[in-house]
């Protein structure tokens, strides 16, 4: 019989003020609450690392770590076509790459239209990681080029514009092509747990499509209080505990990441419990 590699939490809730001593050795399956006792704060939260323990021990039977349990379908697109654009728009002041996204973008001399998709930060003084934004053409003009003009003026259907880089001699400077992941909304087993994972993107090569990467998420726990998030108060309103403070959350989330595919970025990803890699790409 094979067993999996685990990966449990790396939060310690056996601390102040939880004091969530649950020791797996002790083989309690149940907390046994008594009349006339007082319920301490460190039973019910134990309670939940029993029950925890037992959904643990099935899941580990039936999946490996990082497994993805439900959805999580990926799209890679090698052929993600990039404009790189300058800092200030054409009044001088910030072109604001992420407004940009969603919107529809025109060239004003080549009359070229484009949907914004993502960007990525930069400035001219990083050349050649300039502000960038990524788009997927919609229309070009016959007998002319199809893709944005070096120095012309972009102008978004929300009203704001940008001006793309002026290029050294060949317009592949400032435009060209890119890759990009997709992962779809799914759920995946990590850390003991089924974590829901939000739909995300990332530009894997930001201006080459020809990349070696390990693309996963990294996963994440916090402890969240009231101060944080008002939604923790209580919600009973009309009574007397309304808006009074109450239990705080771990939170586990998973941020989609990329990491070099080299034998040092993979020594490193492996030596840590907060990544799960999903796609090699090589």
């Amino acid at each position: 019989m094979s067993i999996s590699n685990t990966v449990s939490l790396a939060t310690d809730l056996n601390v102040t003020p939880y004091y969530d001593d649950f020791d797996e050795s002790k083989n309690f399956h149940r907390i046994l609450y008594r009349p006339g006792l007082a319920v301490q704060a460190r039973e019910l939260t134990q309670m939940q690392s029993i029950m925890q323990n037992q959904i643990d021990r099935f899941a580990e039977h039936i999946f490996k770590e990082g497994t993805p349990v439900k959805g999580l379908q990926y799209l890679y697109e090698d052929t993600l076509q990039y404009v790189k654009i300058n800092d200030n728009n054409t009044t001088g002041t910030d072109a604001n790459t992420a407004a940009f996204v969603g919107t529809k973008i025109t060239g004003g001399t080549s009359g070229i239209t484009a949907i914004v998709e993502d960007f990525k930060l930069g400035s001219e003084a990083a050349v050649p990681n300039t502000k960038t934004l990524y788009v997927k053409y919609t229309r070009g003009l016959a007998n002319t080029t199809n893709q944005f003009l070096s120095g012309e003026t972009l102008t978004s259907n929300s009203g704001i514009n940008c001006v793309v880089v002026t290029s050294n001699g060949t317009s592949g400077e400032v435009v060209g092509t890119g890759s990009k992941i997709t992962f779809k909304e799914g759920v995946l087993f990590t850390k003991d747990h089924f974590v829901r994972v939000g739909e995300q993107s990332t530009v894997l090569g930001r201006y080459n499509a020809n990349t070696d990467l390990r693309v996963g998420f990294d996963i994440n726990e916090v402890i969240t209080q009231q101060e944080n998030d008002t939604t923790l108060l209580d919600p009973a309103q009309g009574s007397y505990n309304y808006a009074a403070p109450g239990a705080d959350r771990l939170q586990i989330t998973a941020n989609l990441v990329s990491k070099p595919l080299t034998t040092a970025g993979i020594t490193s990803a492996n030596t840590s419990n907060n990544f799960v890699e999903m796609v090699r790409i090589n």
